[in-house]
């Protein structure tokens, strides 16, 4: 078959270590978009390159999730931080339509709303999903009902400006435990994550950024290999300072691939 774009999301909430796993592919895209990402953020460097583990690897230096075809990201500031002006609400999308998901949960009993929203889409008979929201600022667990219905005010929001369905968007968040999101101001700033998609290196560092709590550094990278005379390229972000034990703790993930696999493969190594 021929070669199409995979995600794979990892994610892990703030209140009691939620993680959630994903990969989407689907059909290669036909082409580069050709908006221009203007909006910078230069206040946080970038973390070293990753070193690939074989020298079969390429690695793609200061490049992420944007890096393999098929796939447009940005970051904007929402305001959603308390004490920084860096972008907190970041987006993943697949302009082509929704894609194949597979996913691996926290077995926590508790979970912060974002994490049963996406069990729920990746529940689904098919695991399509076509975005990824992500907000820094606030965690939205341990937030109740309000917490829950913001969450699918949050997708539903999303969904209008893309023009997709409210389940085929994933939700992840991070920031202080216990406070909702601020949606008015999520809710404000959704048009211009969308505006602002697109495949440019600059845009993937912007999404990188605006996932980050107390990093020091922004992590984002991305590498390519060849399998059976194709190359195939994955990009990747996460976020999270000394936020790695117990089982990623509140790490907050997301890699993309463009090879075309088996929904159950990808499920299988999450």
């Amino acid at each position: 078959g021929s070669l199409g774009r995979g995600a794979l999301i990892r994610v892990n909430h703030e209140t009691s270590g939620m993680a959630t796993f994903v990969s989407v592919r689907g059909p290669r895209a036909s082409g580069r978009t050709e908006r221009h990402h203007a909006v910078r953020c230069l206040c946080i460097q970038r973390a070293p390159d990753f070193v690939p583990p074989s020298s079969h690897w390429l690695s793609l230096p200061d490049r992420g999730v944007t890096a393999p075809l098929g796939f447009l990201a940005s970051g904007a500031a929402a305001g959603l931080r308390s004490s920084s002006d860096r972008p907190d609400l970041a987006l993943v999308f697949c302009p082509d339509g929704a894609v194949a998901a597979a996913g691996v949960f926290t077995q926590n009993l508790v979970c912060a709303a974002p994490v049963t929203y996406s069990k729920e889409v990746l529940g689904k008979p098919g695991n399509t999903v076509s975005a990824v929201l992500i907000n820094a600022g606030q965690a939205n667990a341990a937030t109740g009902s309000l917490g829950w219905q913001d969450a699918i005010d949050s997708a539903a929001e999303l969904s209008k400006c893309l023009g997709i369905p409210a389940d085929e968007a994933l939700l992840q968040s991070t920031g202080v435990i216990g406070q909702r999101i601020k949606v008015e101001e999520m809710f404000g700033a959704i048009p211009k994550v969308v505006e602002d998609l697109s495949d440019t290196d600059a845009a993937a560092k912007d999404c990188a950024t605006a996932i980050t709590t107390t990093d020091l550094v922004y992590k984002s990278t991305a590498i390519q290999v060849e399998i059976d005379g194709r190359v195939v390229t994955l990009g990747g972000m996460c976020k999270g300072s000394g936020m790695i034990h117990p089982n990623m703790a509140t790490m907050l993930g997301v890699v993309t691939c463009d090879v075309d696999i088996d929904n159950k493969l990808w499920q299988k190594n999450a």
